[in-house]
């Protein structure tokens, strides 16, 4: 059983080796140390969630700060799923764009895991293609 009380979320940024060590071990594949520094220091935005010191959880907020974010890179560590702390990471993430949006329209955009979408739907994310838009799309560049 998890103890909630020892939960807490901060937008402490981890350090690269924590970041790699923490998607590798959620099934994310390995990233170069290189790539996870300048990935995280691009972040517009980030929250972590930790049980006392240790990382559960991450999800970090990219793009031009204006017109385009991105949800990026939400985690939750496979032994303290289904305890709402992706819904609250998700939660902060969102109340931050929010808050710190200019004025007018933006658009916040994600590529959702396999079978995850749901959990994006309740935050307002629609499903694509749909009458208005086309499918989202990926390449990866080697």
């Amino acid at each position: 059983m998890i103890n909630k009380d020892n939960i807490s979320y901060s937008n402490v940024i981890p350090n690269a080796e924590q970041f790699i060590k923490f998607r590798e071990d959620c099934g994310w594949g390995r990233i170069e140390l290189a790539q996870a520094k300048q990935a995280l220091n691009n972040s517009l935005f980030f929250i972590s969630a930790f049980n006392d010191k240790q990382l559960i959880g991450f999800g970090r907020v990219i793009g031009d700060g204006a017109l385009n974010y991105y949800i990026q890179d939400l985690i939750v560590d496979t032994a303290y799923r289904k305890q709402n702390i992706g819904s609250t990471i998700m939660t902060l993430l969102m109340s931050h764009i929010k808050k710190n949006k200019l004025p007018g329209k933006c658009t916040v955009g994600l590529m959702a895991a396999l079978n995850k979408h749901d959990f994006y739907q309740t935050f307002g994310f629609i499903y694509r293609p749909n009458n208005k838009f086309g499918p989202g799309m990926t390449v990866d560049v080697d």
